[in-house]
């Protein structure tokens, strides 16, 4: 997250596939935690994501941002060899789960006439790499979604599809193996990243592929993130 949001009244809404306790970072940044119910739900169905939205109107806390961070990847195989529920897989989550959430979300947003969705891609979403076939033609297509989104959407909201760098996770484990260890960890990331400042990021957001229908500038208001 942009050090900059940091300085804005913001509450961040977690919400997650399976039941587990919400991460650390929202209090190491300082960033109180909305207390609200959400449900555990299944990202893959889309009347669990509209059950989610639902949810969500009902608490009053239509969010500003949208963050489509789910994702999986297939076990390293052939493209021909990839068993065709490990296509689905990834297929239902990283491409049709991202659909689900803009389905019930976007219209949500578009009342309150301001909104960014932030997609996250890949590099392998503008390039490609052997034995992950599906997960780089879902990355691929989150790039085509996002440009698509964005040229639909209204004055006020803003789509953008973002390429992290590689970073050290169990998924990037399950098809890198040992040599994992010589990419940077999460947390060395998050401390690099919180030392940029605001005119840095900037000067990134520019150079990068960001796709949107308008300048979008961030509002001083309280901000919602999802």
């Amino acid at each position: 997250m942009p050090p900059y949001l940091l300085h804005l009244s913001t509450s961040l809404i977690l919400s997650a596939t399976r039941s587990t306790a919400p991460p650390s970072f929202p209090s190491s940044l300082g960033i109180p935690l909305c207390k609200i119910s959400l449900p555990v739900f299944g990202l893959r169905s889309d009347s669990s994501v509209a059950e989610l939205a639902k949810t969500v109107v009902e608490k009053k806390q239509v969010p500003d941002i949208i963050v489509n961070n789910a994702g999986t990847i297939n076990k390293n195989n052939k493209t021909w060899n990839v068993p065709a529920e490990d296509f689905d897989m990834v297929v239902d989550t990283n491409i049709k789960g991202t659909a689900n959430v803009l389905r019930h979300f976007v219209p949500l947003m578009i009342e309150k006439r301001h909104g960014i969705i932030i997609n996250l891609s890949s590099g392998w979403g503008r390039s490609a790499t052997a034995e992950v076939a599906p997960y780089c033609a879902s990355k691929w297509a989150i790039e085509g979604l996002t440009r698509s989104l964005a040229k639909e959407l209204p004055p006020g909201l803003a789509a953008i599809a973002l390429s992290p760098v590689v970073v050290n996770t169990d998924m990037l484990n399950s098809c890198f193996g040992s040599s994992v260890a010589l990419y940077q960890t999460t947390e060395t990331w998050k401390l690099k990243n919180l030392d940029i400042s605001e005119s840095e990021w900037a000067v990134q957001a520019v150079a990068a592929s960001i796709y949107s229908t308008c300048n979008m500038a961030m509002r001083t208001e309280n901000v919602s993130c999802f």
